[in-house]
């Protein structure tokens, strides 16, 4: 077994160092894309949402803000009151504001490590900006999409929060006396988040331009076929967004839907790195992206059934070059469903292989001091 795990090492250090030597112009220009699109999307749609979560939190209107909504957001999400905010900024502002803002609030001692895990579960989303503007003007060709979409991923929200009760159980406690500060003056806030929301940008970045660049790579094979959002959904999610331009309706917003609702690894990233800067765990946060993929498709199809067909505007969408039927039919959307279903089902398991193998080499890694001490 200790083979094939140095001969897996060698492979993947060998191979990367292979290719970026023989196509240094392909990943060239694919790292050129990435640039591109954190300088036209994510930069203009994330970067004033950042310090706004950050200056915002740390002083304290959030969580004033929070408290006077607690009445709607503490049964919906199963979160105390301080970090109510939380919710509302993740909801609002994206990733990772949501992370960021629920581990000040874990710093200022005004929750417990868990209260805090569970808000990062529950109040990290896509932007509303991004969902409205990207996925409903720019993809679908229609604001009402992305207004769709939003809708559905708050849904979405609240049914995660009813899983992660019945999964890892009901948070309670209180944390111990939060930490006495002098009052932080306005100037100082406003400085600290903005030095601190630039390097926060400048990871993202870091993060989306690696796993773009990979999914780019790998969709450049022949056998992805017409199938090239799935694997970028599974990467990033503003390159795998773009893929589905030529998606027919309403597979459009099923699979507009699973992505936003997985996020990729970039985002997963983005958000580990935040959780173990504070060393909190983002466990609840990776299982609630995984549950997500599968209910937001099966709601947007409920959605999608449920309004009347005015709601569903597809004016727009023929100055992209295409079109498809505003006709559909109850069958369509099962079978979309069902095929999604499927595909969901098989990337679980995938996830569980991959969560065996590092749970197996932590365990060994864990035991080697032992023996090497024995």
């Amino acid at each position: 077994m200790k083979k094939v795990f140095d001969v897996l090492s060698v492979v993947s250090f060998a191979l990367p160092v292979i290719l970026f030597a023989v196509m240094p112009g392909v990943f060239s220009g694919l790292i050129r894309e990435a640039l591109t699109i954190c300088a036209q999307v994510v930069i203009p749609s994330l970067f004033l949402f950042m310090i706004m979560t950050q200056l915002l939190t740390r002083t304290g209107i959030a969580e004033k803000a929070g408290r006077c909504l607690s009445f709607i957001i503490k049964p919906l999400f199963g979160v105390p009151d301080s970090l109510c905010g939380t919710v509302l900024l993740g909801l609002a502002a994206g990733f990772p504001n949501g992370a960021i803002s629920a581990c000040i609030v874990y710093e200022e001692n005004l929750c417990t490590k868990e209260q805090a895990e569970r808000a990062i579960a529950l109040g990290n989303n896509c932007s509303a900006a991004f969902i409205c503007a990207v996925c409903g003007s720019h993809v679908i060709g229609s604001v009402k999409g992305g207004l769709i979409l939003l809708s559905s991923q708050f849904i979405s929200a609240v049914i995660a929060s009813v899983v992660l009760r019945i999964c890892f159980g009901r948070i309670a406690g209180a944390p111990s006396k939060p930490k006495i500060t002098a009052k932080r003056r306005f100037a100082d806030a406003l400085s600290e988040s903005v030095t601190e929301s630039c390097k926060n940008m400048l990871y993202v970045c870091g993060f989306i331009i690696l796993f773009y660049t990979i999914s780019s790579f790998i969709c450049k094979a022949e056998f992805i076929g017409g199938f090239e959002y799935a694997v970028k959904g599974f990467f990033e999610v503003s390159g795998a967004v773009e893929a589905c331009r030529g998606l027919f309706f309403p597979l459009i917003y099923v699979v507009c839907s699973a992505i936003i609702g997985f996020s990729g690894l970039s985002v997963i990233f983005q958000v580990s790195n935040v959780c173990a800067a504070h060393s909190v765990s983002p466990r609840e946060f990776i299982f609630t992206r995984i549950i997500t993929a599968v209910i937001m498709p099966i709601v947007t199809s409920a959605l999608l059934l449920l309004l009347p067909r005015e709601a569903i505007s597809v004016a727009n969408i023929y100055a992209h070059g295409y079109g498809y039927p505003v006709a559909y039919g109850y069958k369509t959307l099962i079978a979309i469903v069902l095929l999604y279903a499927v595909f969901c089902a098989v990337a679980f398991l995938c996830f569980a292989g991959i969560y065996a193998v590092s749970s197996l080499l932590r365990k060994k890694s864990s035991k080697m001091p032992k023996n090497q001490a024995q």
